[in-house]
């Protein structure tokens, strides 16, 4: 075959392969245009569309609380778009379909009364979803170790929801949500909204009886799964699909064994708690050595 006729039949090769790439990735290119919203009502929608809101109390809170509020100098991107938005000082809030996933995870939860301890509040945005769940005799602790974002959420909550700051029913913590805030403990719901890269065994023991942990855990190239975690220890692993996450990593020293293989951490954390459940926080500070 001369070079000319091998050059051309490469290149038809490549262009057929192109062109069957881009029919079998057209719902993709689809779906990411379908992302670019230009209000908080479009913004639902999608998300209902694409089956991240599945219940009518998660679209309504999403509904009430406004995701611009919560930006206060967007960069770049419509603040509706399901991307991540940076945050400044080295943080960003996360998407609005991660955000629609974990209030559905915890709506059953979050019902009236519910203690709440969100973990790495960043904006103040899902603190402020979970508080317009729980309601007036509920509340919701926000730790987060950058001060500067703690009086920025405070600052947003006061401005655009003085209802949901009366009562005390919602408290900016400035500080290292790692150890969490036994101050109000035990909770019905604690929520890690910073990707770690260990399972956050020290917080368990914060959790109620019939409460539930959820946080992302992956390693340090960005992907991370959603893992749940049910008193009495019901373990669940809820794949959403492999998110990519630019959010902070809660973790800013070794805490751990380094997440190889997170089947295998669990059955030790399970091994722990049949032979002796009250060891938890001994075996768990072996761990961390």
């Amino acid at each position: 075959m001369s070079s000319t006729l091998f050059a051309s039949s490469l290149l038809v090769s490549l262009v057929v392969s192109s062109v069957s790439a881009f029919f079998a990735d057209e719902h993709q290119v689809r779906e990411y245009e379908d992302w670019r919203h230009e209000s908080n009502d479009e913004m639902i929608q999608a998300l209902k569309q694409f089956n991240h809101i599945q219940s009518p109390q998660v679209e309504s809170v999403m509904r009430s609380i406004d995701r611009r509020r919560f930006i206060e100098r967007p960069i770049m991107n419509n603040p509706y778009w399901d991307i991540p938005q940076s945050l400044g000082f080295g943080s960003v809030m996360s998407s609005p379909k991660v955000h629609a996933q974990a209030l559905e995870i915890l709506k059953e939860h979050l019902k009236p009364g519910a203690r709440v301890l969100d973990i790495g509040s960043g904006s103040g945005y899902l603190t402020a979803c979970m508080a317009h769940m729980v309601g007036p005799k509920g509340k919701v602790y926000a730790v987060e170790h950058i001060e500067d974002l703690v009086e920025q959420a405070n600052r947003t909550m006061h401005t655009y929801y003085p209802n949901l700051m009366e009562h005390g029913r919602v408290e900016f913590v400035a500080g290292d949500g790692r150890e969490g805030h036994k101050e109000g403990a035990p909770y019905d719901v604690i929520y890690v909204g910073g990707a770690v890269h260990y399972y956050p065994f020290k917080l368990f023991n914060q959790i109620n009886g019939d409460g539930r942990l959820i946080a992302w855990v992956g390693n340090n190239k960005g992907r991370q799964h959603l893992v749940a975690i049910d008193r009495p220890y019901d373990y669940h692993n809820n794949k959403l699909g492999n998110v990519s996450l630019s959010i902070k990593n809660l973790e800013k020293s070794k805490m751990g064994e380094y997440l190889v293989d997170h089947d295998e951490q669990m059955a030790k954390f399970y091994d722990t708690l049949k032979d002796n459940p009250m060891s938890v926080e001994h075996e768990m500070l072996y761990a961390y050595e």
